[in-house]
């Protein structure tokens, strides 16, 4: 049983709302610029290639939440 002190106030949904705006509006540029990177390199292999880059050409795989995934730059330890 949650206590009316423990349920968020309409004030802290508000906050929180705006918090969320906010982290979208800045993180939006950036996913846009990624966006966009992603069809340049796609537009530069095609003409590498000499053959158009499908969506069909690309591989997708799952990343299971537990796995990471490091450029060979940023090798981590692992305690051993």
């Amino acid at each position: 049983m949650v206590s009316e002190s423990q349920q968020p106030s309409e004030k802290d949904a508000s906050v929180n709302l705006k918090q969320l705006q906010y982290l979208l509006v800045k993180a939006l540029p950036v996913l846009r610029d990624i966006y966009t990177e992603q069809n340049r390199e796609l537009e530069v292999e095609a003409a590498v290639r000499g053959l158009p880059v499908t969506e069909s050409d690309i591989t997708w795989f799952e990343l299971h939440p537990s796995e990471r995934i490091y450029c060979r730059f940023h090798v981590v330890s692992n305690g051993a």
